[in-house]
């Protein structure tokens, strides 16, 4: 019997590192869940959608490279910026999930609004041109979520434990680092995006 706890009791430990990045995987995957049912009951959110839809459809047959390139980095990068300033203050283990809840709620209600207007057709859109660069995109933002999150962890902590002056430069350190690997992650998004969309993008009539 006591094997048996001991075996249990490394399995926890094991998980223990990752447990950030699976709470975060399961936050995204509710705001996609959200986004999905809300923008087909909620006619302002769908007008909303419906016009970045729209928006984002005719950036994407424009073979304007530029113009194209400039969409696809301000759709992706801001997301990064965000999660690296959250990391530097004490309040970003409150707004790191706030965020990938709004990234998966807008993922969910474009996806939504391809299924509910153009069935069959919008899931190909959505699994050829949208899919590919958002599993890379999230998949970056939720291993930077969860170095931002530590680090601003750690900035609380000494705020609440410590009155004297602390050097956290070697952390400081490895968190930029550690969130610059994550950003590749973006710039390779950003490729697959305007690949699939060159791609893809002419198979569709909507």
């Amino acid at each position: 019997m006591q094997r048996k706890k001991n075996s249990f009791t490394f399995n926890i430990s094991t998980l223990r590192p990752y447990l950030p990045f699976l709470v975060f995987t399961l936050i995204f995957i509710l705001g996609v869940f959200l986004g999905s049912i809300l923008v087909c009951r909620l006619d302002s959110l769908n007008t909303v959608s419906t016009d970045k839809l729209s928006e984002m459809i005719a950036v994407k047959r424009s073979a304007d490279f530029l113009q194209m390139f400039k969409a696809s980095l301000l759709s992706i990068l801001p997301f990064y910026f965000l999660l690296y300033i959250c990391g530097t203050s004490v309040i970003g283990t409150a707004t790191t999930p706030i965020i990938l809840l709004y990234k998966g709620f807008a993922y969910g209600c474009l996806s939504g609004l391809l299924y509910s207007t153009y069935k069959l057709e919008g899931i190909m859109f959505a699994a050829l041109i949208l899919l590919p660069q958002t599993l890379i995109t999230v998949f970056g933002l939720l291993l930077l979520a969860k170095e931002s999150f530590a680090f601003s962890y750690l900035l609380g902590g000494i705020c609440i434990k410590s009155s004297k002056p602390v050097n956290i430069y070697s952390d400081f350190k490895s968190y930029c680092v550690n969130s610059g690997l994550c950003l590749i992650t973006g710039f390779l998004a950003i490729g697959f995006d305007l690949g699939m969309s060159s791609l893809f993008i002419g198979y569709f009539n909507f």
